[in-house]
């Protein structure tokens, strides 16, 4: 599932997320850029340690910005175009 080659959207600057899911965004979306985004990948580029990683992946979970999936055991995220994206409850 690829929704397109350049998954970075300047609306994500506007949703009044922490810097912290902005930031895992844009790693997700560098990434994205270039292959599949998985849990490996992006924890090699991610320098706030993996308690701050997954609390931003949740955020943006839970906003459907990204998706969450296992492949043959290894987790990968899919990085969702805007107009997937979901307003806070």
């Amino acid at each position: 599932m690829n929704f397109d080659s350049n998954p970075m959207h300047q609306e994500i600057f506007n949703l009044g997320l922490d810097v912290g899911a902005i930031s895992a965004y844009l790693c997700c979306c560098g990434i994205a850029a270039e292959g599949e985004v998985s849990r490996s990948r992006l924890l090699h580029v991610w320098n706030q340690g993996e308690e701050a990683l997954n609390a931003a992946m949740e955020i943006l979970e839970a906003r459907n910005i990204i998706t969450t999936f296992k492949q043959e055991g290894e987790l990968f995220y899919q990085v969702h175009p805007p107009r997937f994206w979901l307003n806070p409850v």
